[in-house]
């Protein structure tokens, strides 16, 4: 569980109770009670204890939980505002396109006020979806308990209605739709290949928080059939020259190129030395003057910061995360620090958002008192770099929710500090579904008075597909002789 820090002046325990007296425990809370015990100063006390509690949290189980004196109430909700309870609301919702949409609420005077959102995997996901949804669930309780711990006030600005009961029915239908839904997923992987293209919208970036649709993209081709490129960086000040990740399906790794275009002709300027394994995510922006690149390089649990030259070139500044492995890292400056914003994959691969901060871009670098800052497969990984429209702080981050880099999130960062992180939703960008990449949009960077992005869509890779029927082979051979052992 991730490591949180807490304040020493308060030395009391902040208790919970979850449930009522007398109710079946939800199945979550046992894996509630194990992410708590690494959390310094909170404490889960049992539902029929008699034992005094700071927050008392309303499964819906069996009826409205006894609520003491001061004690504050929680209650979680789906998209329609009803509790999620049992087994019949969270197949209902786990059976949507969108997957589970749940909102922790607190009773406030006159109403319910949102403490923090989540989603998890819809039908499409991957393995078994409850136990996604379930940890969803579980993170997110923690990161508001940190919360509260950390002294960190709830955004009482916007009240919500008291909530609806749970749905009490239909649960094996639900469930019956998620599994063939997975089964369908995995049969198109089986045959089908992702390939991702390079494309420039000729629109600035802040153009698109306002755009009801993703404007007309005029797609690069692509490198071959044994690879592509996908997370592209444009130079600053530098209108053809970007850099992208150049994935290869014969070693199933990427690394970084730098590109020239000339006007839709494409000139491969040279491969970059970062990175010791996998390379992607070449993120490049200018500080001071200066035009600096981060890439991602999480196989190698490091982030290390590069002066970028003029011709392109990247020659190593810093190590500014170590034993870490970091996705999608990006760096940007707001009122007087700097941020780093990434996803850690021992945490998870889509669905967190963690920060580091430094007074000084080579650092040292301290990370925030609450990571993971936003745990949501609806935006939390990165999209690309942050940038500022109009004395506000924008972020895209990556929706994942019908699949790994579906569609873009446009935020609007409205507080980030140590201890705090609050940001509201201005714009969903989903791809065209009869556009040249149909199936997914999941970077988005500006470059000037136009923005750079990138597309999936599935197809039939003939040498893609020997490739991955080849390495199945040779897994399978591999783990002959371990199956054979009973290992």
């Amino acid at each position: 569980m991730a490591e949180h820090c807490t304040p020493s002046r308060d030395r009391r325990p902040l208790r919970i109770r979850a449930g009522a007296p007398g109710a079946a425990p939800s199945p979550w809370l046992p894996r509630l009670a194990a992410a708590l015990q690494g959390v310094d100063g909170v404490e889960l006390v049992a539902s029929g204890s008699a034992a005094a509690a700071d927050i008392v949290l309303d499964t819906g189980e069996a009826g409205a939980p006894v609520v003491r004196g001061s004690e504050r109430r929680w209650a979680i909700v789906d998209a329609k505002h009803r509790l999620l309870a049992g087994d019949a609301a969270w197949w209902c919702s786990l059976s949507q396109a969108q997957g589970v949409d749940m909102t922790l609420i607190e009773e406030a005077a006159g109403g319910w006020c949102a403490l923090r959102r989540s989603h998890a995997t819809g039908p499409l996901a991957q393995g078994d979806g409850l136990q996604e949804a379930h940890a969803a669930l579980v993170a997110m309780l923690v990161q508001a308990l940190v919360d509260v711990r950390l002294g960190v006030a709830p955004d009482a600005g916007c009240l919500l209605p008291a909530p609806r009961p749970p749905v009490r029915r239909g649960a094996w239908l639900s469930r019956l739709q998620s599994r063939w839904a997975r089964g369908l997923r995995r049969q198109r992987s089986r045959w089908l290949t992702e390939h991702w293209r390079v494309g420039v919208v000729d629109q600035p970036i802040h153009a698109l928080l306002q755009a009801e649709t993703m404007p007309p993209i005029q797609w690069l081709t692509p490198p071959d059939d044994a690879g592509y490129w996908a997370d592209p960086f444009g130079m600053p000040g530098h209108p053809g020259l970007l850099f992208c990740e150049r994935y290869d399906e014969r070693t199933s790794l990427g690394h970084l190129e730098c590109l020239r275009l000339h006007g839709s002709r494409i000139e491969v300027a040279g491969r970059l030395p970062v990175g010791r394994g996998h390379a992607s995510f070449p993120n490049v922006f200018e500080a001071d003057g200066q035009v600096y690149g981060l890439a991602e390089t999480a196989a190698d649990r490091e982030c290390v910061l590069h002066r970028v030259g003029p011709q392109g070139q990247w020659v190593p500044v810093a190590t500014v995360l170590h034993g870490v492995a970091a996705a999608d890292p990006a760096i940007f400056r707001w009122q007087g620090r700097w941020w780093l914003a990434f996803t850690d994959l021992d945490r998870g691969t889509w669905d967190n958002l963690c920060l580091y901060h430094a007074e000084r871009i080579e650092g040292p670098w301290r990370p925030h008192l609450n990571n993971p800052v936003k745990v949501d497969v609806a935006g939390a990984r990165m999209a690309g770099g942050c940038f500022e429209h109009e004395g506000r702080l924008y972020r895209p981050g990556q929706d994942c929710r019908a699949g790994y880099g579906h569609a873009l999130a446009l935020y609007r960062v409205d507080e980030v500090g140590p201890a705090h992180y609050r940001e509201t939703l201005v714009r969903r960008l989903a791809p065209h579904a009869r556009g040249e990449a149909p199936e997914g949009l999941h970077t988005l960077t500006a470059w000037g008075e136009r923005t750079l992005v990138d597309g999936k869509k599935l197809r039939f890779n003939l040498l893609a597909l020997r490739l991955k029927l080849g390495r199945r082979s040779t897994q399978g051979r591999q783990a002959g002789p371990a199956v054979q052992k009973g290992i």
